[in-house]
């Protein structure tokens, strides 16, 4: 009986959570005004809409460049309207190492982010696998361009942990591609150039990785 009511909790707030899920826009046209769940009310910054969102929700990004550091909350989509569209650029003199910060069960995707070169060891997209934490992710449609690297991925080791998937990308203009420092990651479909490493994999990590196309400037 006991069995029989933890499944069925279980059952009511993944029902929950999906019904009561917003939908959050940002848009260089928007009013800007909370809680930003229309094109006409639609928040300036990606991160005014992050601020007020929760697991399930998803953040729509309209046509502008979009100056700003982003960090994921746990369980949020951002969707852009396309690597021509919608752009996050690095802003200059900030002091951040990442553009993009991923968290669990987070998804970006139509998106470009931009940075201000290779100089600084900054990273388009970064992620972190805290201690006995969860961490799982994709990433997907995606270019990522003038970075130190384009995606840096590391934390605690957890063998049996969530996996991130990064598939269908373009990383150019960047000294490494993926810097892997152990998470389980699936990698494939992407198209990466480098003037160093377009894959650089620590032998602790778990990564399968195919049909990508790597060109690195290394001979």
């Amino acid at each position: 009986m006991r069995k029989k009511l933890t499944i069925i909790l279980i059952l009511l707030i993944a029902f929950s959570a999906e019904n009561f899920a917003e939908k959050r826009y940002v848009s260089k046209t928007g009013t800007s005004i909370p809680p930003y769940t229309s094109w006409e009310t639609a928040a300036d910054s990606i991160m005014k809409a992050m601020s007020l969102s929760i697991q399930g929700d998803t953040i729509i990004v309209g046509e502008g460049v979009f100056t700003e550091i982003v960090r994921f909350n746990r369980g949020i989509t951002l969707i852009g309207m396309g690597w021509e569209s919608t752009i996050i650029k690095f802003p200059l003199g900030n002091s951040a190492y990442y553009s993009v910060m991923m968290d669990d069960r987070t998804e970006i995707s139509n998106l470009k982010i931009e940075g201000i070169g290779p100089d600084g060891y900054k990273s388009g997209i970064a992620a972190y696998r805290s201690y006995y934490l969860n961490l799982s992710f994709v990433i997907r449609n995606t270019k990522v361009t003038n970075f130190f690297a384009g995606l840096s991925l590391g934390g605690y080791y957890c063998p049996l942990g969530d996996t991130l998937y990064v598939h269908n990308n373009v990383i150019d203009s960047c000294m490494q591609g993926i810097f892997v420092d152990v998470n389980n990651i699936i990698i494939y479909n992407n198209f990466i150039t480098a003037s160093e490493e377009t894959l650089y994999m620590q032998i602790i990590s778990s990564c399968i990785v195919h049909d990508n196309v790597l060109v690195s400037a290394l001979i």
